[in-house]
């Protein structure tokens, strides 16, 4: 695509809220130098949604970029719970949901794994006979129940 064209396409999103960055500005698997780059360029969200929240080594790691910012962690695994009590316990404009997400709300079986984060919705049955894998039925919210009966139907800055 030709720089001007680059350019009208950037400028319209921008209008809308949205920055068009190139990836190579963002190493890859590294969170603490894309919050910085967020940072960097005065991006300030109000809300961060982590979705498999698991231990809340993201939102901590946003936390540090971000301290003033509601989180709501959503995590399935209730064994993790002292994890994301501990962290809403040391950061009061958080709290954290023990639920699954997904396109509808209904309950789902939820395969634990003894790592945590290779526990699933979707392990194929095989892989949990043969491992003798627990299975249990997990409630599952929308991110748009989350937003109306969590956020005052506000929406989250970053998912």
């Amino acid at each position: 695509m030709n720089s001007t064209i680059k350019v009208l396409v950037g400028n319209l999103f921008k209008k809308f809220g949205i920055i068009i960055s190139s990836d190579k500005n963002f190493p890859k698997a590294n969170w603490h130098s894309f919050f910085n780059k967020l940072k960097n360029i005065n991006f300030s969200p109000e809300i961060l949604l982590d979705i498999g929240a698991n231990k809340a080594s993201w939102s901590k790691e946003a936390t540090s970029f971000f301290p003033n910012a509601n989180y709501v962690l959503v995590e399935p695994q209730i064994e993790l719970n002292h994890y994301l009590s501990s962290f809403c316990k040391k950061h009061t404009h958080a709290m954290f949901l023990n639920n699954g997400v997904g396109k509808k709300v209904e309950e789902k079986l939820f395969t634990i794994n003894s790592d945590t984060v290779s526990s699933s919705f979707n392990t194929p049955s095989e892989i949990i006979e043969k491992n003798n894998l627990e299975q249990r039925l997990i409630k599952m919210t929308t991110i748009n129940d989350i937003i109306h009966d969590y956020l005052d139907g506000k929406y989250p800055d970053i998912i």
